[in-house]
């Protein structure tokens, strides 16, 4: 059987590269299809003739998904269309809304997408798959979850070979992404992951971990066959338990020893474990504080950090001179600049190497988003089929999106585009704050996006790899057609 995952960008999405070890395993023919600016995908696409297109969907690309599924539904009708990943996860009714889906998965999609191989295509059979909610006849059959996946270690290496084999620009990058393990224990208000582990509740552990011994074979694997000098642990929060990570950067240490980029809790950093992440190798450590008013932060998103914990984190960072960079929200319901303005305070005052403020985006399903909807906050523009991406970079949008009910939701735009450089140059503000009552704009955009440049253009391996880059920072200057027009002249992919 052929198996084909379709996605937008040049990008290396660790799900597709798990359900295709899964699939290989069982003899089937897996490709990942990239649509970007190919003018050949769906030529490439008919040619390959799949019995089974897949699609890994959060909310801000579902319109992709929706208008890509429902082209090649036309081009190949015979083919069966599964929707999994975030959005489906806590939106299955997608299914029934539109004709041209035929299965959803919901939660970790290893093991059903097995028992889906193993079925397809007695239908019979398939209308039982847990975590599935399947179309067959025009019936919605909708399975109970399995159990959360106990023994990680017992999932297959994830299949690389899907995109390096066939995009050398992702082969060629200097990092690689690894996952340690799963779930997150925390319960911010704005995250799908209090909403999975409802979804997981008296079905087995939600945060787990792999082996020390299981990574470390799988990063030794990788090194042989690919590039690799730095690695990137994508897992929520690396540092959640304390006594694993010891253990396991003490192998690391010993055995692998290149540097990596991780994901912690700033205020479960101690000096002890900073000074284990600086012998084992550590490059960057990111870590959210998202608002910098405790109240705020504690009774909106649910994150009842200290603001002396996060200063005294940082200070333990630099002290051992490890660079960090931190993510925050501007934009939030209830917020007012005043209150975006000690978000902006709060990162000064700890210096990180580098800093962002994201538009806050409302995802469905979550806590934060069913109290927008009681409280009003919530834009009568935002629709679960069309909900746009908050990001200018690699996206067609001049400015960013933000779906929250504010008279002062421009200015809050507008210091969310000059964040990054005010955190670096805070004598700036008095000069910034008139230029916050504009109309957002692109040109206030270049300032986030020239930050997002520096981070990316540093890590980049190849000459290709750099260009992308470089023209994605330029890219929003032009008119959306124009753009369009360079970008089919040169081929240009979207690497983000």
């Amino acid at each position: 059987m052929k198996i084909a995952f379709i996605q937008e960008e040049v990008y290396t999405f660790m799900g597709y590269m798990y359900l295709a070890a899964v699939a290989k395993k069982l003899k089937h023919d897996c490709e990942v299809f990239i649509r970007g600016n190919d003018e050949n995908f769906m030529k490439s696409l008919i040619e390959y003739s799949p019995e089974v297109v897949c699609f890994n969907t959060a909310t801000p690309k579902y319109q992709f998904t929706r208008e890509t599924a429902c082209e090649i539904k036309k081009k190949i009708p015979s083919c069966m269309i599964l929707v999994g990943g975030w959005h489906p996860t806590f939106c299955p009714e997608i299914l029934e809304m539109e004709d041209f889906f035929d299965a959803v998965c919901l939660g970790e999609g290893e093991l059903p997408f097995k028992i889906f191989l193993e079925s397809y295509p007695d239908e019979e059979k398939m209308k039982t798959i847990p975590n599935f909610h399947i179309k067959i006849d025009n019936k919605v059959y909708q399975n109970p979850m399995l159990d959360a996946i106990d023994n990680l270690d017992s999932i297959e290496f994830p299949d690389r070979s899907i995109y390096y084999d066939k995009y050398p620009i992702l082969r060629d990058q200097h990092t690689k992404i690894f996952m340690i393990g799963r779930g997150c224990p925390y319960p911010c208000t704005f995250c799908f992951n209090t909403m999975m582990k409802n979804l997981y509740k008296n079905k087995g552990q939600y945060v787990r971990f792999r082996s020390p011994e299981n990574i470390i074979e799988e990063i030794k694997q990788v090194k042989s066959k690919y590039p690799l000098k730095y690695i990137k642990f994508n897992d929520d929060t690396l540092n959640y338990n304390r006594k694993w990570l010891m253990q396991f950067l003490e192998i690391y240490e010993k055995e692998i020893k290149i540097p990596f980029i991780a994901v912690c809790r700033i205020d479960r950093l101690d000096e002890e474990l900073v000074k284990k992440f600086k012998d084992a190798g550590v490059d960057k450590i990111n870590f959210s504080i998202e608002q910098g008013n405790e109240e705020f932060r504690a009774k909106v998103l649910k994150r009842p950090m200290k603001n002396k914990d996060i200063i005294e984190g940082c200070r333990l960072l630099r002290k051992y001179n490890i660079r960090f960079y931190i993510s925050n929200m501007i934009g939030l319901p209830g917020e007012t600049l005043d209150l975006a303005l000690e978000t902006l305070k709060m990162n000064q005052i700890v210096k990180p190497t580098a800093a962002a403020a994201g538009i806050f985006m409302p995802y469905p399903g979550t806590e934060i988003h069913e109290s927008m909807k009681e409280q009003g906050y919530l834009s009568k523009e935002y629709k679960l089929d069309s909900v746009a991406s908050q990001l200018t970079w690699g996206t067609n949008n001049v400015t960013p999106t933000s779906y929250v009910v504010s008279d002062e939701i421009n200015k809050l735009i507008n210091l969310h585009s000059f964040f990054s450089f005010l955190v670096k140059h805070p004598k700036f503000l008095c000069i910034v704050k008139p230029l916050l009552n504009l109309p957002p704009n692109r040109y206030f955009e270049m300032f986030t996006n020239w930050y997002v440049f520096k981070t990316k253009y540093q890590y980049s391996a190849t000459r290709e790899e750099s260009i992308s880059y470089i023209w994605l920072l330029l890219r929003n200057i032009f008119p959306l057609s124009i753009r369009t027009k360079i970008e089919k002249m040169i081929g240009f992919q979207v690497v983000i």
